[in-house]
């Protein structure tokens, strides 16, 4: 997974994505005899670690390879933003392959490419960072109700939800990701433990990936997330909800809306084939740009 700033992307995944992001790859399946290069990586400008995942697909025919075997360690894996180019190297225990982005900035507006080479295959592809001008999160909300658990005691149900403006004249994609942050003190030493714990939107209806085609008066509503507090006594006040806007590019875009179409059809054993989005060219899988935006709200 990335290491950023300020999201525990996609949040502890979407979150931030900033969510089913690099994992995917271990979902990728070939419809023909022989294996293909599946790559994966999302870059932003909020990241401290630039990171690609090199696998080779499981051939829906012949024999079944081994884990093992769909890894790729001898690959030649690079990023370019067209002036210079920064080599990644493999992490056998991340199993991917990774550089420091603090020496090598990922910046906003610019457009970057990835090769990479390898005996399975060799794969390309392209990206640009989308802009956040324009862009700001102006509103979020947590109510809550008490409500009793199953033995009796006071919990409190939180639902959150946030509003952004978006930028005119300009086509935007979003994720809406959701964590909160809290201290606790540990009864025994007395430490203090800052916590980040990433929240999820409510299942069966969840949609946390948008169009600047759902705006109404230049404003988008996140779906609301509702969730149990059941650490409030022991948990240090005041403790934040934090609102990641993610600001992405169309093929992170269409890469998760491939991968919730997807998650729909899993266990259906009447559903068609749903054929994932991809943008790389050799193989499958994606390479895609994000930007971010954080804002939270403190809760006493």
């Amino acid at each position: 997974m990335k290491k950023i700033n300020t999201l525990l992307f996609v949040l502890l995944s979407a979150v931030v994505g900033l969510t089913g992001c690099e994992s995917d790859v271990k979902d990728i399946d070939s419809f023909e005899g022989k294996s293909k290069l599946v790559v994966v990586s999302y870059i932003s400008p909020q990241d401290t670690m630039l990171v690609v995942r090199v696998q080779k697909t499981q051939p829906a025919i012949g024999r079944k390879m081994t884990d093992e075997q769909l890894k790729v360690k001898d690959a030649i894996v690079t990023i370019s933003n067209g002036a210079s180019v920064i080599a990644l190297n493999y992490n056998p225990e991340a199993m991917h392959y990774e550089a420091d982005a603090r020496a090598w900035p990922i910046e906003a507006g610019k457009t970057y490419s990835l090769k990479v080479t390898s005996l399975a295959g060799n794969a390309e592809a392209t990206c640009t960072i989308p802009s956040t001008d324009g862009i700001e999160i102006t509103e979020i909300k947590a109510p809550y109700t008490i409500e009793k658990d199953y033995y009796g005691r006071d919990m409190r149900w939180y639902t959150v939800s946030y509003k952004w403006r978006d930028a005119p004249d300009v086509t935007n994609f979003y994720r809406t990701l959701v964590y909160k942050q809290y201290t606790y003190t540990d009864p025994v030493t007395g430490a203090k433990h800052v916590q980040k714990e990433g929240l999820n939107w409510n299942s069966g209806d969840s949609k946390d990936i948008h169009t600047d085609k759902d705006t109404q008066n230049g404003l988008l509503t996140s779906q609301a997330l509702s969730y149990y507090e059941y650490n409030y006594e022991s948990i240090d006040k005041p403790f934040y909800i934090y609102a990641v806007l993610v600001v992405s590019d169309k093929n992170y875009y269409l890469y998760q809306q491939s991968l919730d179409n997807q998650g729909q059809n899993s266990g259906n054993p009447f559903a068609e084939p749903y054929v994932m989005y991809t943008n790389i060219e050799g193989g499958l899988g994606v390479f895609a740009g994000y930007n971010q935006l954080v804002s939270r709200i403190e809760l006493n």
